[in-house]
């Protein structure tokens, strides 16, 4: 599979499709795309901007889906019960049910490569409901395909974990035999989108998908965190609760033996249980290294889950491929080591450890 694919994304780069305005006129334009597999048949559905003064203009979109055994024909399906010709070019994001995930993705990255109308930049997306459900049922006025590019582009929540992984990105990580990849995972909460957690993929098969904590820690393993919350205790009921931000700061190291993982993390106190004195230079040099402490077990509890699923989704293997030239190096065997280096601030002052004299 991953051989068709690399060979079908080498044949297809030179293509491209576009229409002019006044084309797009006659047309209708498909903002996002739903793929869910029930009863052994893809159903394919489309969220079409409303352009119609027929219709109801208090809704955003209309929708139309098809269903077959065979994804090609299930999108044939949709296509013929337009009155228009389809424009799939503007569409933004590629929502895939989570069981059709499991099931595995490989017809769906087929027909998406083999189908140049459909741009490689969307965002696939792995949902928890139904994608039928979620762009048939949207009771807000914005489009769903449009309300969810915004939230991964935008991204502006100090607390989010969304990744930015494009079709095509997800596609180099299916097909290179070193690393695993991973798409973002979407629930609907009160009638709203929301992206908490991150999936986990083995080749193209859905394997694990991580809890909002645990995909927050992966991020600051894969380089694209931007903060996450943790807590120390300072007593036994009580706690300190830390804000982390990161910044391009974790290297991997890999030995002969061993593979050392370092990260670098600013950190704020949000939350003070114990009404500690930081103006006292003991209280930090105590404290940062329960904290480091802290985040090196995190680290590791997400490295050994990975472990355990054996998805390498921090591309262990293409690192040791890159200093040894071993595809079949097995990563499993060796020790990680994790050192961490926290730097703390709170109310923009920032604290250093001073050693003992």
């Amino acid at each position: 599979m991953k051989i068709k694919i690399l060979l079908l994304i080498i044949s297809l780069i030179p293509l491209t499709s576009c229409f002019d305005y006044k084309e797009l006129n006659n047309r209708f334009i498909i903002e996002g795309i739903g793929i869910d597999y029930i009863d052994n048949e893809y159903v394919v559905t489309y969220e079409i901007v409303n352009t119609s003064k027929k219709e109801d203009k208090s809704m955003s979109s209309i929708t139309i889906n098809g269903k077959d055994k065979i994804l090609s024909n299930a999108f044939n399906n949709a296509n013929i019960k337009l009155s228009k010709e389809p424009t799939l070019s503007h569409t933004k994001v590629l929502l895939i049910s989570e069981d059709l995930a499991k099931k595995g993705l490989e017809e769906v990255l087929l027909y998406i490569i083999r189908e140049p109308s459909i741009p490689h930049n969307i965002y696939p997306i792995i949902t928890a409901n139904p994608p039928k459900d979620i762009i048939e049922n949207n009771k807000n006025t914005e489009l769903i395909s449009e309300a969810i590019k915004n939230m991964i582009e935008k991204n502006d929540h100090n607390d989010s974990i969304i990744t930015h992984e494009s079709f095509i990105s997800f596609v180099s990580d299916v097909i290179n035999p070193l690393k695993d990849g991973y798409l973002n995972y979407l629930n609907i909460e009160e009638d709203e989108p929301i992206i908490k957690s991150i999936s986990l993929f083995k080749d193209d098969k859905l394997i694990t998908t991580l809890n909002k904590k645990e995909s927050s820690i992966l991020e600051v393993l894969t380089n694209k965190s931007k903060y996450y919350l943790t807590e120390v205790s300072c007593t036994e009921d009580k706690i300190i609760n830390i804000g982390l931000y990161q910044n391009n700061s974790t290297k991997i190291i890999p030995k002969d033996n061993s593979i050392n993982i370092n990260t670098t993390l600013n950190a704020t106190i949000l939350e003070d249980e114990c009404n500690l004195d930081f103006r006292n230079p003991d209280t930090i040099n105590n404290l940062i290294p329960k904290v480091e402490e802290k985040i090196n077990k995190e680290l590791e509890s997400i490295y050994n889950t990975l472990l355990n699923y054996n998805i390498d989704t921090l591309g262990i293997k293409d690192i040791y491929y890159k200093k040894n030239k071993n595809k079949d190096f097995n990563y499993q065997t060796i020790t990680p080591s994790f050192n961490t280096t926290v730097h703390l601030k709170r109310n923009g002052l920032i604290f250093e450890v001073i050693p003992n004299a």
